[in-house]
């Protein structure tokens, strides 16, 4: 999730969510987003449709001596729509939730049971004078990685006010659980959804933020360039989260995470 400032108190806020291809849950026709205070109070909260839905280009990882499998897809859905926030100290907290996760993951425990959430910080008139606009990645993630490929795959992000951005591997955030309810109008939207502060998933036992997946040269990310190297040394599905952390004079304004179930194997 990330945002822009379009002046006069009006944010055009993006969402994008990644699924497999034909598998799993639909994507969600309204988007249910939350939007909270400093202190974790629900202001208010909408549907939002999807503005469009796509396949991600296919990506090597840089190494044009490897093909990915042919059979490989994974659709893109862009939700954008703007809000109106007056300035408030402490800002806002806005977030989007769902359940669930591929079940095939194996770097979290009963992966199945946890949900993901989209989430930004608008930073209030107390940490800012001018309206902010986040950063955005600049590059879809990709669509696999090579077992026993050396990655120098760039993660990074721009950020239209200049601001320092800081990169490191993270945990991802839990969302929704199980329980949804059925709105044929809406889609499945979850009731169960937590309000911030917002839990993390449980690693599965050898894996933590800093050794998301097995690899060796341990896979790590450059604090300031977002190049993330190290090699893959085990086939499987992992969940793995990057952040973007947004400085300006020295304080934290906001932070964006790109949750995304990366896929290692033979290529």
């Amino acid at each position: 999730m990330t945002y822009t400032c379009l002046g006069n108190n009006e944010y055009e806020i993006k969402l994008i969510v990644y699924k497999v291809c034909d598998q799993g849950a639909d994507f969600d026709s309204n988007a249910l987003i939350k939007w909270y205070d400093n202190f974790n109070n629900l202001i208010d909260s909408n549907f939002f449709p999807f503005i469009e839905i796509f396949e991600i280009d296919e990506e090597t990882v840089g190494n044009d001596c490897l093909e990915l499998p042919t059979n490989l897809c994974i659709e893109q859905a862009t939700y954008i729509f703007n809000l109106n926030l007056p300035p408030i100290d402490g800002g806002y907290q806005i977030s989007y939730q769902r359940c669930c996760r591929d079940p095939n993951i194996i770097n979290i425990e009963d992966p199945g049971e946890w949900g993901s959430t989209y989430t930004v910080n608008i930073p209030g008139s107390d940490e800012v004078n001018e309206c902010n606009s986040s950063p955005e990645f600049n590059s879809s993630p990709p669509l696999a990685l090579c077992v026993g490929d050396e990655l120098n795959l760039n993660q990074s992000a721009i950020d239209p006010d200049g601001d320092s951005l800081v990169y490191s591997l993270t945990t991802p955030l839990h969302g929704a659980g199980n329980n949804l309810t059925a709105d044929p109008s809406l889609g499945p939207n979850p009731t169960d959804a937590p309000s911030p502060p917002f839990s993390l998933i449980p690693w599965e036992q050898g894996y933590s933020e800093n050794y998301p997946l097995d690899s060796d040269p341990t896979i790590e990310i450059n604090s300031e360039s977002g190049l993330i190297t190290g090699t893959p040394t085990q086939e499987g599905y992992y969940s793995i989260a990057i952040k973007v952390s947004e400085y300006r004079n020295g304080l934290l304004i906001n932070e964006i995470i790109r949750d995304f179930r990366f896929l290692v194997l033979d290529c």
